[in-house]
């Protein structure tokens, strides 16, 4: 439950009392403005999964399934796929500096200067992508 306070939109000081003013500075009114109490709206069911579905697909590892060690998982810089250091192939020994693709994204954005044979590489299927250094 939050409060909702009335303010000038010019000053943004609390407004408690509305006053109308006739010629020569006479109070013709005065109302008081008390505070409204504004209730959030409860979020459906619905709402509820789709937010629990986003965030197990976000922060789980792509290769394991799981979220544990969350620590350890790497998101990729190009498609946000999460990906634990110890499942990768090969394995990583901890979190690298800088961006991180991978190995699906790694080929369509790394320079073509990464297939001249230098740099740690990453097994993926058939496949070896060089990583970003």
């Amino acid at each position: 439950v939050d409060e909702v306070e009335s303010s000038c939109p010019l000053c943004k000081r609390r407004v408690c009392e509305l006053t109308r003013v006739g010629a020569g500075g006479v109070v013709l009114n005065r109302r008081p403005v008390a505070a409204r109490v504004q209730q959030k709206p409860e979020a459906t069911e619905a709402e509820l999964q789709a937010l629990a579905d986003e965030a197990d697909e976000t922060y789980n590892c792509v290769v394991c399934g799981t979220g544990e060690r969350d620590e350890c998982i790497l998101l990729c810089d190009s498609c946000d796929r999460g990906f634990h250091t110890f499942c990768l192939e090969p394995r990583l020994d901890s979190i690298p500096d800088g961006d991180w693709y991978c190995p699906d994204c790694a080929p369509t954005v790394l320079s073509p200067e990464a297939s001249t044979g230098d740099g740690p590489l990453f097994r993926s299927g058939r496949e070896r992508q060089r990583a970003p250094a």
